[in-house]
Formats: C-alpha cells, sequence, structure tokens
C-alpha cells in the first residue's frame, strides 16, 4: 500500500450525540421480527432492543448528531469547537468543509465514520458539501491512520490510544473515552466535549507525523502547543 506522504494536510476528529427527538423515530426503530409470537419474548426482544439502540445511537448515521469538530493544518493551531445544538453544528460543518477544501483529509477511522458522518450531517441539515470517494482502495484527498496502520484490513485494528501507546506518543492528559460525550452532553459539559476532541486532534496530528503521513516542509517541533 502506497502512501504519499501529506504537504497540505488537515487533520480532525468529530464527536457525536444523540439526535434530540430521537423518541419520534421509535416505531421505525422497533419493529418486532415477524416469527415473535410470545408476549414475554416480545417485551424482552423491545427491550434489549431500547438498549442497544441507546449504547449506539450515537454512531449511527442515522441518528447521531455532531456536538465537536475540531482540526488543525500546521500541529501548532487548534481550531472547530463545539456545536450545543443544530444552529451551531451547521455552522460548524460547513465551516470545516470550506477550510478543508483542496486539504488531505487526515483522522483516524474517517473513512467508515467521521467522513460519511459529516456528510450525512449535511444532507439533513442542508450543508453543501464536496463528493468525496470513500471506498477502502480509492479515496483521493483522504487519508485513514485506521487503514495505514491496518495496511488496508489485513491486520485487526486497535484504538488510537494503542497506537500511540505503542509508538511512544504523548498527548495532554484526558481520561475520557467518545462513549462518554453523550453525557457530558447532557450535563452541558461543552468545554469538557470541546477538549476531548482537541486531544484526539493532538494524538492523531501526532501519529501521523511519526509514521510518516504527513510531510510539511517545517514539521513543528515535538510537543508544540495547541
Amino acid at each position: 500500500m502506497a502512501i504519499i506522504p501529506a504537504q497540505n494536510p488537515i487533520v480532525f476528529d468529530v464527536e457525536t450525540s444523540v439526535i434530540p427527538d430521537i423518541e419520534d423515530y421509535r416505531d421505525d426503530l422497533m419493529r418486532v421480527p415477524g416469527r415473535y409470537r410470545d408476549p414475554e419474548k416480545i417485551a424482552k426482544w423491545i427491550e434489549e432492543a431500547q438498549e442497544k439502540q441507546a449504547r449506539f445511537a450515537a454512531l449511527d448515521m442515522d441518528l447521531a448528531r455532531v456536538v465537536a469538530v475540531c482540526w488543525t493544518t500546521d500541529g501548532k493551531r487548534l481550531r472547530g469547537g463545539a456545536a450545543p445544538d443544530f444552529e451551531a453544528e451547521k455552522t460548524l460543518i460547513a465551516r470545516f468543509w470550506s477550510e478543508s477544501a483542496n486539504l488531505t483529509k487526515i483522522g483516524f477511522n474517517i473513512l467508515d465514520f467521521d467522513l460519511p458522518l459529516l456528510v450525512r450531517r449535511s444532507q439533513y441539515l442542508g450543508i453543501d458539501y464536496p463528493f468525496l470517494e470513500l471506498s477502502r482502495y480509492r479515496h483521493p484527498g483522504s487519508t485513514d491512520l485506521m487503514q495505514v496502520l491496518t495496511f488496508d484490513g489485513k491486520i485487526n485494528a486497535r484504538t488510537l490510544n494503542f497506537y500511540c501507546k505503542r509508538f511512544g506518543i504523548t498527548a495532554p492528559p484526558d481520561d475520557m473515552t467518545g462513549a462518554d460525550i453523550p453525557a457530558l452532553v447532557s450535563l452541558g459539559e461543552w468545554d469538557k466535549v470541546k477538549r476531548h476532541c482537541g486531544v484526539d486532534v493532538i494524538k492523531e496530528w501526532r501519529l501521523a507525523d511519526r509514521i510518516g503521513v504527513i510531510d510539511l516542509p517545517e514539521a513543528p517541533e515535538p510537543g508544540a502547543p495547541f
């Protein structure tokens, strides 16, 4: 797999939560399979489906919304922020598309999640978005660190934190994960949401630089503050 190091990178990360009107789609999401007849089995199926939906809705392209996008083009300045409501989300996504135009988009798992989600939210919110090729083997203008590190899926993928630890990459302390974001959103902890997103961008930039995905004329010194 040949990777041409990007001289025009934009490293970014997206955080998500659940759309606030998810209950409006409960009937569509809770269609009990026709093979179930016993009331107790039906009740159990519904309970398990609701639990699964609660766990994974923030990762569902049609049930999630973007609550933060952060990015950097030089490894020093962090841009973007959090989106407490739909109008802020719309503005933030439109700004990302504008600032990432003609740049090589780099991130972790962006082909399967971040970029498709940004496109889907753009469709729902009425935002102009670029045409992106996102297939595993053809995705000009986008470099997925997960795909690079797994040789296009030939080996099992690890987490971003695993790779950072394995490559000796340091970043500001952050004890949160993406799974914590919906709870932080419900509590209105927007500074923590933005911080977690920003820390992930720092990790991704340094990981990309470490494995040769980025080739800037003047690479930032290790540990350069954002």
